[in-house]
């Protein structure tokens, strides 16, 4: 769970496992994870994460 004043992302692996329905382990997936998880910071940090 990630928070910036009253926006919050929040990240749980037992909901990715449901969708993705594949080992959360494998290469396409941990880059899928990456770029899910560095998007949902910026939209609530406004843009500005690195």
């Amino acid at each position: 769970k990630h928070r910036v004043n009253d926006k919050i992302f929040e990240f749980d692996t037992k909901e990715i496992k449901k969708i993705v329905g594949a080992d959360i382990k494998e290469p396409e997936i941990l880059r899928w994870i990456k770029e899910y998880i560095d998007e949902g910071i910026k939209n609530i940090d406004g843009g500005v994460w690195e």
